[in-house]
């Protein structure tokens, strides 16, 4: 009963983290839409109109294109802006669901999808930032919404929840009854027993913070010393497997995977020790072809870590 308590109060702290993620949010005023990839929208003269945020648009295999100017407030701190891109849908497989490439400032940034709808921006504040988007409304015969706001987030909320959620995630995996289960409980008991939860608005729970996520990071994401052979050290490393032809395409498939390793790449950016490994050769070939100077970042990537994304390395 004890431990239930203790998941149960837990997974409410993460949950009302999680709730602060977002300090500030600014609907975007001006969105322009034209319809089509590049290509079409040229062979067809298509102009660009204006297009009401929260608007619908798509259908069965469609392709759009989005564009608008955000600029940071001067108010906000730097890096904790960023772009969110909402279409409706919450869950479900990326073949059902509109995707996009986004474009900042002439650089290809990321895709979005359901799975990634926020654009970190490195703008810094009272900048202004263009962002350009190719959509692909996916294979069901709807329409689907598009709304965009610029976002002020909590950088240090999103760190303590994550650094939090992995250990709790693990230890709800694990039997009741192991001692890994019962030595990550004793920590994630601890952490909570830091945070000062009077008000989540207040400089005291920031404070609290901090203090949590060293003690998260000492606990589970330091460097384990090798004579600790109690401990084993966990290692993920991202894949992607994109089918050339099955349920889409192969234009599709091109776009697909020049969505995944711009991603991919902006999170190699953002974390050093991120690995990642694409095993499909006739994949880099279309990145080569489709988003070349992505290619020759991929091949940077590679001349400084030989191991990653070796499957296909030519």
């Amino acid at each position: 009963m004890q431990i239930r308590f203790e998941l149960e109060q837990i997974n409410r702290i993460l949950k009302d983290v999680k709730n602060i993620f977002v300090q500030e949010s600014i609907p975007v005023s001006l969105i322009r839409t034209k319809m089509g990839t590049k290509q079409e929208a040229e062979d067809s003269h298509a102009v660009w109109t204006e297009f009401e945020n929260g608007g619908q648009w798509g259908g069965y295999d469609k392709h759009q294109q989005f564009a608008f100017e955000v600029v940071i407030p001067d108010e906000w701190k730097e890096n904790e802006a960023a772009v969110f891109i909402s279409t409706g849908g919450q869950e479900g497989w990326d073949i059902q669901n509109p995707q996009f490439l986004c474009t900042v400032d002439g650089e290809k940034k990321q895709g979005v999808d359901v799975n990634h709808r926020v654009i970190r921006l490195e703008q810094k504040p009272g900048q202004k930032a263009s962002v350009w988007l190719m959509g692909h409304s996916g294979f069901k015969d709807e329409k689907s919404m598009f709304y965009v706001s610029l976002q002020r987030r909590d950088l240090l909320a999103e760190k303590f929840y994550y650094h939090a959620y992995v250990p709790f995630r693990t230890a709800l995996l694990l039997p009741e009854s192991s001692m890994e289960r019962r030595q990550i409980m004793e920590v994630l008991k601890k952490v909570v027993s830091v945070l000062d939860l009077r008000d989540m608005s207040s400089m005291a729970f920031r404070e609290s913070m901090e203090e949590a996520c060293r003690l998260l990071e000492e606990s589970f994401y330091r460097e384990i010393p090798e004579s600790d052979d109690q401990r084993p050290t966990v290692t993920g490393i991202g894949h992607t497997h994109i089918d050339i032809a099955w349920m889409w395409d192969v234009a599709q498939t091109r776009e697909k995977v020049v969505r995944s390793v711009s991603t991919v790449l902006q999170y190699m950016d953002r974390y050093p020790d991120y690995t990642f490994m694409m095993s499909q050769p006739q994949l880099y070939e279309f990145v080569k072809e489709e988003a070349p100077e992505l290619y020759e970042k991929i091949k940077e990537r590679i001349k400084k870590n030989p191991a990653l994304l070796r499957c296909a390395r030519k």
